[in-house]
């Protein structure tokens, strides 16, 4: 996918996030082929929205785990993605129905690490983890 589609989508997806309507899909001219380049086109947008008013990545997730979200999107794998600070709500928050579409609700499970991991070259483990896990 050459950098000039990347953009093209990288703006079509800004400019529904920004626009506060809901998300249409993209033409069929900006699919991504593959892995690599849908998350070379979320790097993009993450770098595109952080200062227009989403703020810094503050952490990160791991969606569609399981079998039956894969198949609601026509997809086989699981989903990384980074979280925005200004997303997330340290306790209660009131949230204007009228900002969301399509309103789903999942379960969603959070670790705040108190010390970097480092690299290893190797997936992470309970055991080599566990200790870095503040709350």
């Amino acid at each position: 996918m050459n950098p000039q589609k990347i953009d093209s989508l990288v703006n079509h997806l800004a400019q529904a996030r920004l626009g506060g309507g809901p998300t249409l899909l993209p033409p069929k001219t900006l699919d991504v082929p593959g892995l690599n380049e849908a998350y070379q086109a979320q790097q993009k947008l993450h770098e595109y929205l952080s200062p227009r008013g989403f703020g810094p990545l503050v952490g990160y997730k791991i969606g569609c785990t399981t079998k039956v979200m894969q198949e609601f999107l026509s997809i086989d794998h699981h989903c990384s993605g980074e979280i925005f600070e200004s997303k997330v709500f340290e306790e209660k928050a009131k949230l204007n129905l009228s900002d969301f579409h399509r309103i789903g609700v999942e379960c969603e499970i959070a670790a705040r690490l108190s010390r970097d991991l480092p690299e290893t070259g190797t997936p992470y483990d309970r055991e080599n983890v566990a200790d870095a896990v503040g709350a």
